[in-house]
């Protein structure tokens, strides 16, 4: 195709679009490739960053930061789940984070949104998978309060939407201090516990008011401010009262950091974004493929009883909690235990008695490797035989 016909498709197209043209080939790279290029880096970040996003599509390692406006290797950002203290990329320290509790370290990066989402659109070999996100954490503290954070995410319409709980157990004679505990600090940046300065609301404290006086609660509520569906249940159980607050959260496609669906989250901004139908969230959650609201209900009240009746030795690292669920201590400085990610299903009895067979000590790890070995290599004797 002659040069001159290039140049006059070139012209048409965004910056963004005609730089990525001229790198196909050497021949286009003469004709359009430095007035691509000037006008690229002529153009605001938006238009740098749509450049990024184009080249980010075919390459499975990276993905575009729209902090700094650079390519950054996938491998150096690290999941949710892992709980880092530390992340490798500066811009992802510095960024803003969206918590589920202002005490645990989990949170979630607009990066990570990012990821999840790519590896939806371009396969598994791009991104982050789901299960990235899936975590269950317990706090301990003995004869005052437990408490249990349980997270998941799936993706509808390409928007990555996320649940999380909350559960909390104490005695039932102190059960009046759901209402001042400092463990639920505020289920988003705009319903707050006893923080009722605008445009934070004080409607959880209504709520939990209502509960515990008996008086009939609704099945979802929904936040004004932000993309969050929230539902509330106050239980009894043996002696102790129980609170579990549900939280479906929308965090958006991906698209900006800028953009309504995620900066609606994040504490500092306020941004307020059109209303929505109460319980549209948690509808569009629980229709994708996955345990259902009532299972993790059950689950969750297993893994908190498990926690419960746990001895958290002071010293130990591990503790085993219910069939197949393995406590390990996030560190010794701090009571926050999480379910070990390659231990987190529900198994047969088998697999749980094997389990605590590992972990009884070092002589049973020993003499179970032995075993191994004999029957290996008495199985091969009789086969030369």
């Amino acid at each position: 195709m002659p040069s001159e016909i290039l140049l006059l498709v070139a012209t048409y197209l965004p910056p963004s679009s005609a730089a990525c043209l001229s790198l196909c080939n050497r021949y286009l790279k003469q004709c359009i490739g430095s007035g691509a290029m000037r006008d690229l880096r002529g153009a605001g970040k938006e238009c740098r960053i749509s450049f990024l996003e184009l080249l980010a599509r075919d390459l499975s390692k990276n993905y575009a930061c729209h902090t700094c406006v650079r390519l950054h290797k996938t491998t150096l950002v690290e999941w949710p789940r892992t709980l880092a203290r530390y992340q490798m990329l500066p811009c992802i320290v510095f960024d803003q984070k969206y918590r589920f509790d202002f005490h645990s370290r989990y949170k979630i990066n607009f990066a990570h949104v990012q990821l999840a989402l790519k590896n939806h659109r371009r396969g598994p070999l791009h991104g982050i998978p789901l299960e990235a996100f899936s975590h269950t954490e317990f706090w301990i503290k003995r004869g005052y309060a437990n408490n249990l954070l349980s997270v998941e995410a799936r993706i509808d319409s390409d928007e990555l939407l996320v649940r999380s709980q909350r559960w909390i157990l104490i005695p039932r004679y102190r059960r009046e201090e759901l209402l001042t505990t400092w463990h639920v600090h505020g289920l988003c940046p705009h319903i707050w516990m006893r923080r009722p300065v605008e445009p934070v609301q004080d409607i959880f404290t209504q709520i939990v008011m209502e509960q515990l006086d008996g008086q009939e609660r609704r099945l979802v509520y929904k936040c004004d401010w932000c993309h969050m569906d929230f539902s509330v249940d106050i239980f009894d159980e043996e002696g102790d009262t129980g609170m579990v607050v549900t939280r479906w959260v929308n965090l958006g496609n991906g698209s900006s950091n800028s953009s309504l669906d995620w900066e609606c989250h994040i504490p500092v901004t306020y941004a307020h974004t059109p209303g929505h139908q109460a319980g549209a969230i948690k509808a569009r959650f629980e229709t994708q493929q996955g345990q259902s609201f009532e299972e993790i209900n059950l689950l969750n009240f297993k893994r908190l009883l498990s926690g419960q009746r746990q001895e958290f030795k002071d010293g130990n690292k591990e503790a085993l909690g219910s069939p197949g669920c393995i406590w390990i201590q996030l560190s010794m400085e701090t009571p926050w235990w999480y379910i070990n990610p390659r231990a987190d299903r529900e198994v047969e009895s088998l697999t749980t008695t094997l389990w605590s067979i590992l972990l009884e000590g070092a002589p049973s790890r020993f003499c179970l490797c032995l075993v191994c070995f004999l029957i290996w290599y008495y199985e091969d004797v009789l086969d030369s035989l």
